[in-house]
């Protein structure tokens, strides 16, 4: 399934301090099976994008069209924001086994879908675990568990790991390209962290400040699977180094007038 983002404006109404215009003239395609990340400045309409490719928030104007085998349809999506939101009354194969439920989906299967993804997540013994047990990694592993238990075409990530330690934080970035590399979906990840962004991407996406637009799109072809060698590599540090620079110049001050 490809994703076709087709010239997208969002400006919102702002009361008496009057309209603010968070997109504009967006364009972008995510692959079938591509892992697209987005970085930009603060204010930038990443978070508006997501929510809009989610069908959370409507756009002013363009579309967001799915394409799937020649047929234009909304697939189902997955979403984790940088607030978790995990039901704490509920265990750690309750959270998981919510959107199932919710699907109507027969107990029998969705303890072996649970069972998968627990295994897959690295969370194999603590199923019946609470949130407040668990650490900030392992709750970030519930929130990827949950939204892939629909088994969503495109899975749409906010800022997932902005909390987190450094350490923890690379660990789960290693988790989350494990996670791509062995399935089928399509991802678009927002973050303001140009490393991270590079790490995990196929392609990347760099936003103005606002309103937001494109500024520029890169290829990523480092190897897959990805591991932390891939750090050091001097293409890695080239695409860090461009990105970074992209952004520095769109946030360049003006010159100042002669006297």
């Amino acid at each position: 399934m490809k994703t076709k983002i087709e010239d997208l404006h969002k400006i919102y109404s702002n009361g008496r301090s009057g309209p603010v215009e968070a997109l504009r003239g967006v364009n972008l395609e995510i692959g079938s099976s591509e892992f697209v990340s987005i970085v930009g400045p603060s204010g930038c309409g990443k978070s508006t994008l997501l929510m809009i490719v989610a069908g959370l928030v409507e756009a002013t104007s363009g579309r967001v069209i799915f394409l799937n085998e020649r047929q234009e349809r909304r697939p189902s999506a997955g979403i984790v924001f940088q607030e978790l939101a995990l039901f704490p009354w509920r265990t750690v194969a309750g959270n998981v086994s919510y959107g199932l439920e919710e699907l109507g989906l027969p107990k029998k299967e969705r303890k072996e879908r649970i069972r998968k993804l627990l295994q897959m997540a690295g969370l194999e013994g603590f199923e019946d675990s609470y949130p407040h047990q668990l650490s900030g990694g392992m709750k970030q592993r519930v929130a990827i568990a949950r939204a892939m238990a629909t088994e969503p075409r495109l899975l749409l990530m906010d800022e997932p790991l902005s909390s987190l330690d450094a350490i923890t934080r690379q660990q789960m970035q290693m988790e989350l390209s494990r996670i791509y590399e062995s399935g089928s979906m399509s991802f678009l990840y927002v973050t303001h962290d140009i490393s991270e962004a590079v790490f995990l991407a196929d392609k990347l996406v760099v936003m103005s400040k606002r309103p937001g637009r494109v500024l520029g799109t890169f290829s990523v072809e480092l190897p897959r699977p990805r591991t932390q060698e891939v750090r050091k590599l001097k293409s890695f540090l080239e695409l860090v180094a461009g990105v970074t620079d992209l952004l520095e110049k769109e946030w360049e001050p003006p010159p100042l007038e002669s006297p």
